[in-house]
């Protein structure tokens, strides 16, 4: 397996789809809440007809606290989020996905299809991918030992 023969849509399959997201005018606070209620690290911003304004992630709120402190919560997500983002495809490969995160110094990449985000993969999701494969690879590698022949494990 080569990273280049992995594709985004891959490593998808595995995921629910439900993408995190505020509103344009949702508060720093709204954005920190639904972040920590999902247990994800970013959340993606639309306006009301579902148009992409960016991306707020745990770092960007790390961020606003720092500057902004105890008035932190009453910022507005969409005034500290990211909008310009770098985004992938289903079909695009995983060595672009990691050479981009890599390069650009980010850990989450949204997925689109057309103008819509279909979904977001993190750092985490393709570690999680790659350890999996690599667990299913072993398990065969063990059926096809003389150990497992023999003993039938």
């Amino acid at each position: 397996m080569t990273l280049k023969s992995v594709l985004v849509k891959d490593l998808m399959a595995g995921k629910s789809g439900d993408v995190g997201s505020v509103s344009v005018d949702a508060t720093v606070r709204d954005a920190a809440r639904v972040i920590a209620d999902m247990r994800i690290g970013i959340l993606v911003i639309f306006d009301a007809n579902k148009n992409f304004k960016g991306l707020i992630s745990e770092r960007d709120i790390a961020r606003v606290l720092a500057d902004h402190g105890a008035d932190a919560g009453d910022v507005i997500a969409v005034e500290v989020a990211t909008k310009n983002v770098t985004g992938c495809k289903p079909d695009t490969d995983l060595e672009f996905v990691l050479e981009s995160m890599r390069t650009k110094h980010f850990r989450h990449m949204p997925v689109m299809e057309g103008d819509k985000i279909v979904g977001v993969i993190s750092m985490g999701d393709i570690l999680r991918y790659l350890l999996n494969e690599r667990s299913d690879f072993e398990k065969q590698k063990k059926k096809g030992s003389v150990f497992s022949k023999v003993f039938g494990g």
